[in-house]
């Protein structure tokens, strides 16, 4: 840095530490203390108001956050007026929480006709006023199956996981080669993929047909055809490609996204097709976004703080914080009872980080799994 900046005359850093949540790529709170440890002279600025969240919101993320140790203190205000109880849903499991998700969405959208209601015919809201904010990955999975269910129609953002599947890789690597079948590093991986050899012809039929599709249909349709012909129907991991590729429009965008794309470009829609979409996306995605209303999924010990990998307690609780302070109008926690794990269901407690929010923020509820009522038909003799 000092030999970037020099005597520092001119520099500006602008920053905030609570949201330092990318410790594995290196982002530590530390810096900021770092930096006024090299330029001694250097002007502090300290931006405590909060324009983004409602009063509710941001006492407690300020509560949570004020609970890290190595935190300079910083005094938060919101700004908006206006301020709500923050909902706190206790479910029995990760199914029942997608299902609670889909239907508080439905009811503030305008009830049971979610379509209509997305034109403006009932509801309040429209769908791209919500955010659904998850941990992990396979939450994410789960919540994209309760809203297919449903038919209602979501964006599911900075998932990448499936681009390491033996299926996909193929898929990406002959995409490649048929646009640019000259580049010759390209060939071996393009013969693995189909697993031909040069003197059976069929890697140079498939090459000009992949390429003529790649040149007259969307990258949608390309992995569609590829998919047909050399995946599986049950290949997850290729549907979500497919998936991708549509919202990539042509094939060199969608490879584009693959090796230059931020988190956020990593984006799969699903449900009826229209303009606007619930977002569904992790919480480390989420950050520098804002939505009138978010939930926050798993909220429990084990997932929100993440209870393994070496888990840093401290970023957990900013990650938390990140996704709280996404909220503008309305924030709801949503915790499972029990939720599947390694194979097999064990039961969870609600996060610590919970019990960091002042009582009178918190409005609890629990919603039941729905008993099924036998009956007995009666006969009439």
């Amino acid at each position: 840095m000092l030999q970037l900046a020099g005597a520092g005359a001119g520099l500006m850093a602008i920053g905030d530490p609570d949201q330092a949540i990318y410790g594995f790529r290196g982002a530590e709170p530390a810096y900021f203390a770092r930096l006024r440890e090299d330029f001694p002279d250097a002007r502090l600025f300290r931006l405590g108001s909060n324009y983004r969240s409602q009063g509710a919101i941001v006492e407690a993320a300020a509560a949570v956050i004020g609970h890290n140790s190595d935190r300079e203190e910083i005094a938060l205000a919101a700004v908006r007026p206006g301020s709500g109880p923050i909902r706190l849903i206790a479910v029995s499991g990760e199914t029942a929480e997608g299902v609670a998700v889909v239907r508080e969405i439905g009811r503030m959208v305008g009830g049971v006709d979610m379509m209509q209601a997305d034109a403006g015919s009932g509801g309040t809201r429209s769908f791209a006023d919500f955010a659904v904010l998850f941990r992990t990955g396979r939450q994410g999975r789960i919540l994209a199956e309760c809203f297919e269910q449903e038919g209602l129609p979501y964006r599911l953002v900075g998932q990448k996981a499936f681009l390491q599947s033996s299926s996909v890789r193929a898929a990406l690597a002959f995409a490649r080669y048929a646009l640019d079948p000259q580049e010759g590093l390209r060939l071996l991986h393009a013969q693995e993929a189909i697993g031909a050899t040069d003197e059976s012809g069929e890697l140079a039929a498939l090459v000009t047909e992949y390429g003529q599709l790649a040149a007259g249909a969307g990258a949608g349709a390309w992995v569609r055809r590829w998919r047909a012909q050399f995946g599986d129907s049950g290949d997850e991991e290729l549907a979500q490609l497919e998936r991708m590729a549509g919202v990539a429009g042509t094939l060199g965008r969608l490879l584009e996204t693959v090796l230059l794309g931020s988190e956020a470009d990593y984006e799969q829609r699903g449900g009826p097709q229209g303009s606007e979409a619930v977002s569904l996306m992790t919480l480390h995605a989420a950050k520098g976004l804002e939505f009138p209303v978010v939930f926050v999924c798993g909220v429990e010990d084990g997932l929100v703080p993440l209870r393994e990998r070496g888990a840093d307690l401290a970023e957990e609780r900013r990650l938390f914080y990140v996704g709280m302070t996404r909220a503008e109008e309305e924030l709801v926690l949503l915790r499972a009872r029990s939720r599947q794990r390694y194979g097999e269901r064990v039961e969870v407690g609600v996060s610590p980080f919970v019990g960091e929010i002042p009582g009178g923020l918190v409005e609890r509820e629990v919603v039941e799994k729905k008993k099924k009522v036998a009956v007995e038909q009666l006969s009439l003799f």
